[in-house]
């Protein structure tokens, strides 16, 4: 996935109406966005596709979606831990030589 699926997603995720979903995420059209994030990705709840149209993610990309957060919190969670670590090995080393 992208930066830009992600975001996209998260905008689907957000607003869940196609207006506010063009708006935020600066495409243009319908059409535009589902070029954008590939297909069978994003389902219209009608046929109109105008504003008031209600999207929602595919379960697939659903799934997608929340992988790329816990990927992003676990990378997080694994530099706060080195730098944490590195902190802790130089203090001890400091208090050592004094």
């Amino acid at each position: 996935m992208t930066n830009r699926q992600y975001e996209i997603y998260r905008c689907v995720l957000t607003y869940k109406k196609l207006g506010l979903i063009l708006e935020h995420t600066g495409i243009k059209d319908s059409f535009a966005l589902q070029c954008a994030v590939g297909n069978n990705v994003l389902d219209f709840h009608d046929d109109f596709l105008d504003d008031n149209t209600v999207v929602t993610l595919t379960a697939s990309a659903t799934e997608a979606y929340e992988n790329r957060q816990r990927f992003n919190w676990k990378e997080f969670r694994d530099w706060a831990a080195l730098v944490l670590a590195l902190y802790g090995s130089i203090t001890a080393t400091i208090a050592l030589l004094k």
